[in-house]
């Protein structure tokens, strides 16, 4: 028998029985969530019809939603027609009623009062608080983005001082394909980062020859993207990887789901 995991006084979430020792007349079981209702409608010009990625943090007395605005619409022809994505931000006290922030710094088709926040983004765009206690002041929030400048093939950190003004730092990583909400947070149970990212493992040919790939081809268009995904035999995966401190990483772990 598999021996259940020591936490200590931490709360977890039970998943399952890993952290169970012994139990009677109970049992683990998933309950039905409940809907509660709409908490906030994008309905904006700039949210558009591709509004999401949500990014949900406490920030003192109340929480900040990040979230992305896109526009996702295809022509008569069947070509997508996307306009570049804008990074929205709004904030709620009890989780329920959310307002948008009234940033009010750039302007999207003559609109001066809005929640845009001014820095690039992408659809991919993440943002997260660093707890570590060793993170400097003006770098405390951190924005990941994996689709800059239109580009999939590496994984970029900006930094923040106040959550709203960010600055391009540097890439962070390059082994993934990165064209999706791609996380890291600080675990100060083990003192390190974890960063969770999209890749994609499998094998190409080069005539008779197979071609083990670690790391996909530089991804150009979403064109490219398909081509690799269904004719060359690529599977999309989940990885993760740690680091003390943004910097050093160690090797990639494939996420496994099993069957």
């Amino acid at each position: 028998m598999t021996q259940p995991i020591a936490i200590g006084s931490r709360r977890e979430v039970c998943w399952d029985e890993a952290l169970i020792d012994t139990a009677e007349n109970i049992r683990v079981q998933m309950h039905t969530p409940e809907y509660r209702g709409e908490v906030m409608h994008w309905d904006m010009p700039w949210e558009g019809t591709g509004a999401g990625c949500l990014s949900l943090i406490p920030d003192g007395d109340l929480q900040r939603m990040y979230y992305v605005g896109s526009e996702m619409d295809v022509d008569a022809a069947g070509n997508e027609r996307l306009r570049p994505a804008v990074m929205c931000c709004a904030e709620t006290t009890d989780g329920v009623h959310f307002t948008r922030s009234q940033i009010n710094e750039r302007s999207f088709s003559g609109i001066a009062q809005n929640n845009l926040l001014p820095t690039p983004g992408g659809v991919s765009l993440a943002i997260f608080r660093d707890t570590n206690p060793a993170c400097p002041e003006t770098e405390r929030y951190k924005a990941l983005c994996g689709d800059f400048a239109g580009q999939h093939d590496s994984l970029w950190l900006f930094v923040s001082a106040d959550g709203i003004h960010f600055e391009k730092q540097r890439i962070l990583i390059e082994d993934g394909a990165f064209d999706s909400l791609n996380t890291v947070f600080w675990d100060n149970a083990t003192q390190q980062y974890f960063l969770f990212y999209r890749g994609y493992h499998g094998f190409a040919t080069d005539g008779d020859k197979p071609l083990a790939w670690t790391t996909p081809p530089k991804i150009e268009t979403e064109a490219d993207l398909e081509i690799q995904i269904h004719c060359l035999g690529l599977v999309r995966d989940v990885r993760v990887r740690t680091s003390p401190d943004l910097v050093t990483w160690s090797a990639p772990q494939r996420l496994d789901f099993g069957d």
